[in-house]
């Protein structure tokens, strides 16, 4: 395989920032599967959108149709979904667009990688904070049943890894806060550290 330099854009980052009144940044929502962490990035796409700040959500199952259907989910191949979706992620930022990423990346080398990949003024790390009780409750696809029952094998929380985070930007918590309070929450994070206007 032919590996070639990368060409870089005739169109900067803060030409982009510019024009469209917002920085580019990513934001990853960690937490294990069904902590709300999916509904949370879709509101606040939606929010972004109102404010008329360009924004995309990019979650873990939607990937893994398109970009991530040749992956199974042992620690390799949850590690290359990572690796993929944090590439995704530079392209969009280079773009000028915000991401929102809704994917478990169970372990602290996964979400290194995908700092290390959008770099680390880009990156912005929040814990979505749900117990596995929660989350079985919310779990509509018996994914965790079939993990419990031997079916599914490397299932974080259940039998598979996750390391949550130490160093997140912060926590938010489904069971505790409404939909509204947490995408204001992110908002005023956004705003804080001007990403957005």
């Amino acid at each position: 395989m032919c590996i070639r330099d990368r060409r870089e854009s005739l169109v900067t980052r803060p030409a982009r920032a510019a024009q469209l009144g917002h920085q580019a940044a990513t934001i990853w929502f960690t937490g294990l599967s069904k902590s709300g962490a999916d509904t949370l990035v879709l509101g606040l796409e939606k929010a972004l959108f109102d404010l008329g700040v360009k924004a995309k959500s990019i979650l873990g199952n939607d990937l893994r149709q398109d970009l991530s259907q040749d992956l199974g989910f042992g620690g390799d191949d949850r590690s290359e979904n990572v690796r993929r979706a944090a590439a995704l992620c530079r392209l969009l930022n280079d773009a000028g667009v915000i991401t929102l990423v809704a994917i478990t990346a169970p372990t602290f080398n996964d979400r290194e990688q995908a700092l290390q990949i959008t770099g680390a003024d880009s990156f912005h790390e929040i814990h979505v904070v749900a117990t596995i009780e929660e989350c079985e409750a919310r779990d509509n696809t018996g994914v965790y049943q079939r993990a419990r029952n031997g079916e599914i094998s490397n299932l974080p929380g259940i039998n598979g890894p996750y390391d949550a985070p130490v160093d997140a930007a912060f926590s938010i918590t489904p069971s505790e806060q409404s939909l509204e309070e947490m995408t204001d929450a992110v908002l005023g994070y956004l705003a804080r550290l001007k990403i957005t206007g």
